[in-house]
Order: structure tokens, then sequence, then C-alpha cells
């Protein structure tokens, strides 16, 4: 009783829904927030269960959700613990506070996962055959643990993950998104969005006045290059003024942006650079 209790109060804590707590140790759905035990298979199909891809980071979890022996992973260029090998945290405990979480996309007959455990990503395909990436850290807010956002297809046998990185204060909000895949044999960080800003002041007339930004679910093109599909960004900025306790849009505006894989680089360009211009003069830096 006391464990079930234990993960309820972790799942409230993450903000990810409150589902039915279950015994044992669990991972969390990105979608909807459910959780799901530790060795069940992520789709019907798969050949592996959730602690089989977990071990491709630590190899020593054991049933009850424990790891002491972290395999290493790499780290973004803006970890909040990287440059050192390993980069990550030595040791789990899912049934003590720990937290894992998933997300699943299909291919005919493919099935990947995406992970995240303690900051540390790890991709796999999971049907008709078992096969995991290393690991990547991908944790770059030290206010906050990261989630996963989406999960895309960049081509045929390449999943990515979209992965949110953020925090929140009494009035403000921090965010960016990333997306990692596999680049010859090695997760990757292959783009990086703009650093969004969120914030809300009390103003005559306004109780309070908002402005809000919000990346919309990146999309896919029909346009390829090296087998990595372009890709549309789009981020949707609204002001907002709440009175008497109803909100009404002043105005909205949509910020789009193409990207598009170069093979020189090994990853995508394009962005929104203006935008994080602007955002990181209203937060009052140079």
């Amino acid at each position: 009783m006391r464990l079930t209790l234990r993960i309820a109060v972790a799942l409230l804590a993450l903000g990810l829904g409150t589902a039915r707590a279950q015994e044992g140790p669990v991972v969390i759905s990105s979608r909807d927030g459910s959780t799901r035990p530790l060795d069940a298979r992520p789709t019907e199909r798969s050949v592996a269960s959730f602690a089989d891809v977990i071990r491709a980071l630590y190899p020593d979890l054991d049933a009850a959700g424990r790891a002491a022996r972290f395999a290493g992973a790499r780290a973004v260029p803006d970890a909040v613990a990287g440059g050192d090998s390993p980069a990550g945290p030595a040791e789990i405990d899912l049934a003590g506070g720990g937290a894992a979480s998933f997300s699943v996309i299909s291919e005919g007959e493919r099935d990947h996962v995406a992970m995240l455990v303690a900051g540390v990503l790890v991709l796999a395909q999971v049907a008709p055959e078992f096969r995991a990436t290393d690991g990547l850290l991908v944790q770059t807010d030290p206010g906050g643990s990261p989630s996963i956002a989406q999960m895309l297809l960049l081509g045929e046998a390449r999943p990515a993950a979209v992965v949110l990185n953020g925090h929140h204060n009494s009035h403000e909000n921090f965010s960016r998104h990333l997306i990692a895949t596999a680049v010859e044999g090695r997760l990757q960080q292959v783009f990086q969005g703009p650093l969004l800003y969120s914030v809300q002041a009390n103003e005559r007339g306004c109780e309070p006045r908002r402005l809000d930004q919000r990346m919309l679910p990146i999309a896919l093109r029909e346009a390829r290059r090296d087998g990595f599909a372009e890709l549309s960004m789009t981020v949707r900025e609204a002001r907002i003024c709440t009175q008497r306790g109803r909100a009404r849009t002043l105005n909205s505006v949509v910020h789009h942006a193409r990207l598009r894989w170069d093979p020189a680089q090994s990853r995508y360009l394009g962005g929104l650079d203006a935008l994080e211009r602007r955002n990181r003069r209203m937060m009052g830096e140079p």
C-alpha cells in the first residue's frame, strides 16, 4: 500500500495525470499520463519490454526498478550536466520516486519507442526485432525535467523524438524543444528550437495580461534530402487579457519556419532566430 501511494504522489508531482496507480515500478505515457508496468511490452507486436529498453542504459535493472550500473551516455551541447563520460545519473530507483516516460510510433511492421529516464533519452525498435540506440542526455533546463513532446518518422526506419525542456515561476514560463535521432548509429541532437517565453503581468484593464507562446506539433513535408524529410515548425503567439474572470485574445501571431536537412553538418538548418532574440530582450538580456 505504501508503495502504491508513493507512485501516485510521484505522478501528481510530475503533473502527468491522475491515472490509477499500479503496484510495482511503472513507466508513464508522455501522451496521456497513463502508467504501464515496467515489464509490459510497449505494443502488442513488441518482442521486448520497457525494462529491456531501459537496460540499454542500465544493464543491471532489476524487477523492482532499481539499477546501479549506468552504461554511459553522450550529452547534447547545452546539457545541464555534460562534457564528461558517462553523462547521467549513476543509479535509478523507479519504485522509490524515480520516473521513466515513453512514447510510441509505428511504421508498417515496425514499432519504435522513445524513453526518457532521469533526463537520458534512448530510442529503440521493438518490433519485429529489438534494437536500441545509445543514450543521450537531453536535459538542458536546470529548473525542470525534460519530456517527450512528440515522435516523428524522419524517414524509413528513422524515428526521432521531440524533447521539451522548460520551467516556470510565478509569472514566467521558459521552454525550448530539440529533436534527437540516430545518425550513423549514434543518437544525437539534430535540431534545437528557439527559446520560447510566456509572461503575465497585471495591467490597467487586465487581470492579468498574458503573452503566451506555444510550439505546435512539428509537421513532416514531402520533400526529402538524404532520406531525411523536410519539417515545418510553427510557434503560435497570443496576447490575452483577462477581465472579470473572462479571457479575451487581443491578437495572435504565427511564426513559421521550414527546416531542411544538411548532410554535411548532420543536422537540420532553419529556425526562428529573430523570435529568440526578441524574447531575450523582453527577458532583459543584452
